[in-house]
């Protein structure tokens, strides 16, 4: 499954932390993230491996058909 990730604070973390711990972990691919701030956004991609990083919700969004689920993670 591959999932894109939108937001890239606390929430997030928490949720890709608990990812690494399930027995799903080898099924799922982190294919993308988006964030306000960009460079948060390339921190966190080169933390978790994360495949793209989206400069906005549009690219983002124009893109639906190459991942399975987008986990928001905002509060």
């Amino acid at each position: 499954m591959k999932i894109v990730l939108i937001g890239a604070g606390r929430i997030t973390k928490w949720f890709l932390d608990d990812l690494q711990n399930t027995k799903y972990q080898y099924q799922i691919t982190l294919f993308g993230i988006y964030n306000l701030t960009y460079v948060k956004a390339l921190q966190y991609k080169d933390t978790y491996q994360i495949h793209k990083v989206y400069q906005s919700l549009d690219e983002l969004i124009k893109d639906a058909a190459n991942f399975d689920l987008a986990y928001i993670g905002i509060k």
